[in-house]
């Protein structure tokens, strides 16, 4: 039976069995993780970002992690036997769909570090000009870590690595296992980096949390889990596509386009931008049953491109003029799975999330806007 083959037939029966970190538990081990004394940086982690905002316009991040969790005997079982990568094993499909840098059936370790009785190795890395990425697993010393306790390592980057590009963005999907985690960490490039460089990363913290009990307890675990790898870029380094007004759509007063997308072997980037009526969000800020949210749906000739991360950011037009008649600008940055080789047009489709507030106001509902969808050709040569 092919490799590939029997990696997805692993990988099906696995998620069988899967049981996600609960939002509410990564979102406090985050914060907690935050507020740990560092230099600021533009790291950010995937989360679901939810306010109140205008008739769903107001752009608003769905950053879903791929957090598994297994049912297995123990961490050295569900790994070593099966699991020759965790980019395979876990990835999206533009992890998935490369080899593993041993180039055979054993999980490689590529840099290790003990400390507080945890262990961190790192096994896997690819870097293709735009994503790096590595894959990691975490597990304890004594072997025994319970599927209630849930561990989020604080990845951060060097700084001799944040000032090749400042404008890095980073995402961490990972799972607790029955006594062990995996997980993959993914940095996002603005810039130009070095084809081969050494990659230094700081990881100063655990954060912990044990959901075994109604007062869920939480903490956070200091000390060295730093590392350094080797990096060396393949692939077919990164194409870009730039957008004109072709890439805007206008509904009542919104205008919504595509303004640029970059493209390599792991990943796809598009840069989005809207632009809304202040006061149309000030009008709907009001809503007392309803948050607003907006996700995208990304399709490449009619398939779907999931999103691995995005960051946003949002400004006043012009404050001189009186205050209705503002305009708010939203920029946002998403980055997705790679297109297929084979897609010459890709459409974008903003999503309307509506979330009541109480469970009395109604279901949770989504509608795709079509009103402003955007199709743009792409050409990775």
């Amino acid at each position: 039976m092919k490799r590939a083959v029997l990696d997805e037939r692993i990988k099906a029966n696995m998620e069988n069995s899967l049981h996600p970190i609960p939002d509410v538990v990564r979102r406090r081990i985050d914060d907690t993780l935050n507020r740990l004394p560092h230099d600021p940086t533009h790291e950010r982690r995937d989360r679901l970002r939810m306010g109140k905002a205008a008739a769903g316009f107001v752009a608003c991040l769905l950053l879903a992690f791929s957090i598994i969790a297994l049912s297995k005997s123990t961490f050295a079982d569900a790994i070593k036997p099966w699991v020759h990568s965790i980019f395979s094993w876990m990835g999206d499909r533009g992890l998935a769909s490369g080899k593993n840098d041993s180039g055979g059936t054993v999980l490689p370790v590529l840099a290790q570090k003990e400390d507080q009785g945890y262990i961190l190795k790192i096994h896997e890395t690819r870097f293709d000009g735009m994503r790096l990425s590595l894959s990691y697993s975490l597990e304890k010393k004594d072997n025994v870590m319970s599927k209630d306790v849930h561990v989020i390592p604080d990845f951060k980057l060097d700084a001799t690595i944040k000032q090749l590009d400042p404008a890095v963005l980073k995402s961490d999907s990972g799972g607790v296992l029955n006594q062990g985690k995996a997980g993959i960490v993914n940095y996002f490039f603005q810039g130009k980096l070095p084809e081969k460089f050494k990659l230094l990363v700081h990881v100063p913290a655990l954060g912990v949390m044990d959901t075994s009990t109604d007062a869920a307890g939480q903490q956070t675990v200091q000390g060295n889990w730093d590392f350094a790898v080797d990096i060396q870029q393949t692939g077919n380094g990164v194409a870009s596509e730039i957008y004109q007004e072709s890439a805007a759509r206008d509904f009542q007063q919104v205008r919504f386009n595509v303004v640029q997308a970059r493209f390599s072997d792991t990943a796809s980037e598009w840069k989005l931008h809207w632009e809304i009526p202040q006061s149309m969000i000030a009008a709907n800020q009001k809503a007392e049953k309803t948050f607003y949210g907006i996700k995208y749906l990304i399709k490449a000739e009619g398939q779907p491109l999931n999103i691995v991360t995005s960051v946003d950011s949002s400004r006043i037009k012009d404050r001189k003029l009186p205050e209705d008649q503002w305009s708010q600008l939203k920029d946002v940055r998403l980055y997705a799975e790679p297109i297929p080789k084979e897609a010459k047009k890709v459409i974008i489709v903003p999503v309307l999330m509506k979330f009541p507030v109480h469970p009395e106001d109604g279901d949770y509902t989504e509608q795709e806007l079509d009103q402003l969808a955007v199709e743009v050709e792409v050409n990775r040569n």
